[in-house]
């Protein structure tokens, strides 16, 4: 068979992927637990008393800034799942127009083609349910600080 080639734009894709997904990872694992215990209000606020209201609406607007984070990396997982079952899917049908089919090789493509249709759904069930919780938080903050 031959080797699959990744188009630049996936190799882009990927990147930046991998760049939301480690920011993701800082927010979530080290500047939410440590924002939640107020440590960076102190530092910024040495002289000040910060408000339990500031204190809130940085907590929420730092979650909100991690949910968009989620829905950008599950939409670029699903928008890569598509380009690779779109990408098997006419290899295989080249494959089964040239002149001698190598049934193998068709078959092992359209498995890869289903699988990647398999996983371009669940990145795009993921997609939509962090978009969904954008919209509730979204309406949360509103409701709450009435911004």
């Amino acid at each position: 068979m031959k080797k699959l080639k990744l188009n630049k734009h996936l190799r882009t894709i990927w990147v930046i992927e991998k760049g939301l997904f480690i920011c993701w990872l800082i927010i979530g694992i080290v500047l939410y637990p440590y924002s939640r215990m107020g440590y960076f209000s102190s530092l910024a606020h040495r002289n000040h008393e910060v408000s339990l209201f500031q204190h809130r609406l940085d907590m929420e607007l730092l979650f909100l800034l991690e949910l968009v984070l989620m829905a950008a990396f599950f939409g670029l997982k699903s928008f890569v799942a598509q380009q690779k079952k779109d990408d098997y899917q006419e290899m295989s049908c080249r494959m089964k127009k040239s002149k001698k089919p190598d049934i193998d090789e068709i078959q092992m493509l359209e498995t890869l083609a289903r699988s990647y249709k398999k996983k371009e759904k669940g990145w795009r069930i993921a997609f939509l349910c962090a978009m969904v919780g954008i919209v509730f938080h979204l309406a949360f903050i509103v409701s709450l600080f009435g911004i």
